[in-house]
């Protein structure tokens, strides 16, 4: 069965993101399948919710119907310029990140990810996105599953500026580079996150295991 995801909603200073996963969620990501213009055409137009609200193989990224084969942009892990350093900027802490939509049942002949393959476990994917009004860091951080005792992944993406998303894959093709998604920086997760179609709960720490984000 196909995940429904309902958008975080940040409440004040404080977050308790509410995630609902269930029902059929009609190809939330194609974004192997034949490109095809949306809204006249351009490569980033259309106000979407999620990915299944845009034209065959656009991704909804920052509410905004994109072409993730355009446009190039700073990503954590592959597939454009590295991430810029911010030393100065603070860590992220909790209220300055949503997780803005997951992919936990990709379709299994889509090869979401752009690798050359299509898989279940590679192609699911983590959305955050930065809506604080600064930049904040982020590497270091850990990302867990259902409470487990180890994460899943590390981030290794640094930055992450005002508005902008950071795109977890669970895993890429050997040899494969990560895909270029405007507005978005992308990395991969240390090992497939094999996320639960039913639902789960999702949590990001900081460095010093403080909970930046708690997802259920």
């Amino acid at each position: 069965m196909m995940a429904e995801q309902q958008h975080a909603r940040f409440l004040g200073a404080s977050i308790r993101t509410r995630f609902l996963w269930a029902g059929a969620h009609a190809a939330l990501i194609a974004a192997a399948l034949t490109l095809t213009a949306c809204c006249g055409g351009d490569e980033t137009v259309g106000n979407c919710q999620t990915s299944s609200d845009c034209s065959t193989g656009l991704l909804c990224i920052r509410n905004v119907c994109t072409d993730p084969s355009t446009t190039d942009s700073g990503v954590g892990d592959g597939g454009g310029d590295a991430a810029p350093e911010c030393p100065d900027a603070p860590l992220a802490q909790m209220g300055d990140l949503v997780l803005n939509e997951v992919l936990a049942d990709p379709p299994a002949d889509v090869d979401v990810n752009m690798d050359g393959t299509a898989d279940t476990n590679d192609d699911e994917f983590l959305e955050f996105v930065n809506v604080s009004s600064q930049t904040v860091r982020l590497s270091g951080f850990e990302l867990y599953k259902n409470d487990g005792a180890a994460p899943e992944t590390v981030l290794k993406t640094e930055c992450l500026g005002p508005g902008e998303a950071l795109v977890i894959f669970g895993g890429l093709e050997s040899g494969a580079a990560a895909p270029a998604i405007p507005g978005a920086r992308v990395e991969i997760a240390d090992g497939s996150m094999q996320l639960n179609n039913s639902g789960a709960t999702i949590t990001l720490t900081d460095t010093e295991a403080n909970v930046v984000v708690e997802v259920h």
